[in-house]
């Protein structure tokens, strides 16, 4: 209702009144949208599920503790933690 009490008002940009229902809006179809390019991030995981390597580490999305569940800073982060000023 307008501030005028006749029954008139808008919803997502369509004009609505009693007599005259909002145009019915065409279905959202997921099978028309494009697929998006392969995020490299995810890549990450990706590639760490594929290795066949003993020696291999998840250092994809996470939180390191030690055994003593104390945070973990990688050394590599240390090492470029000496060169930063941020």
């Amino acid at each position: 209702m307008t501030p005028q009490g006749d029954a008139e008002m808008q919803v997502a940009g369509l004009h609505w009144t009693a007599d005259k229902p909002i145009a019915k809006a065409s279905a959202f179809c997921p099978a028309q949208v494009p697929q998006a390019p392969p995020d490299p991030i995810l890549g990450i995981s990706e590639a760490f599920k594929a290795s066949a390597s003993p020696d291999k580490l998840n250092l994809g999305v996470g939180a390191y503790r030690t055994e003593e569940l104390k945070p973990l800073v990688l050394n590599v982060v240390k090492k470029v933690g000496a060169f930063c000023t941020c």
